[in-house]
C-alpha cells in the first residue's frame, strides 16, 4: 500500500460561523499502513488522532457543503470522541483521489455511489 499525506478540510464538530454553518479547518492527514492519522499542521509530530483503516464506512455526506468537495467517514468511537468525520479536498479532483487511497488501505468505499461535489454559495 503506497502512502498518501496531504492537506484536508475537516469540518468542527462544535464551532460554527456567523451563518450558522459549521466551521471547517485546514488539517495535515497522512494514511499510511491501513491507518488515517491527522495533525494540526505538516510538521507535528504528534497526531489528533490515528484511525484504523479497517473500521471505516466512507459515504456522501447528506447535505452538500457550502464550497465543500465533502465526504465523511462513519467509523468507531475514537480517540478524540469522534463517530464521524466530515472531510474535503480543495478541488473534487482532491477528495477523489483520498477516496482511492481511502479504498486501498482497507477502508469500505463506494467510489462510484459517494458525490463530493460543493453546494452553490
Amino acid at each position: 500500500m503506497e502512502e498518501h499525506s496531504g492537506h484536508l478540510w475537516l469540518e468542527s464538530i462544535d464551532s460554527v460561523d456567523a451563518d450558522g454553518h459549521k466551521e471547517w479547518k485546514y488539517m495535515w492527514f497522512v494514511l499510511d499502513e491501513g491507518y488515517l492519522r491527522y495533525y494540526h499542521k505538516e510538521d507535528s509530530l504528534e497526531p489528533l488522532a490515528t484511525i484504523p483503516c479497517r473500521g471505516i464506512v466512507v459515504k456522501s455526506v447528506g447535505k452538500a457543503r457550502v464550497g465543500k468537495h465533502a465526504f465523511r467517514l462513519d467509523v468507531n468511537k475514537q480517540e478524540d470522541g469522534r463517530c464521524k468525520y466530515v472531510l474535503a479536498g480543495d478541488e473534487e479532483a482532491d477528495s477523489l483521489v483520498w477516496l482511492e487511497f481511502l479504498r486501498d488501505h482497507g477502508c469500505s468505499v463506494n467510489i462510484s455511489k459517494i458525490r463530493v461535489r460543493a453546494a452553490a454559495r
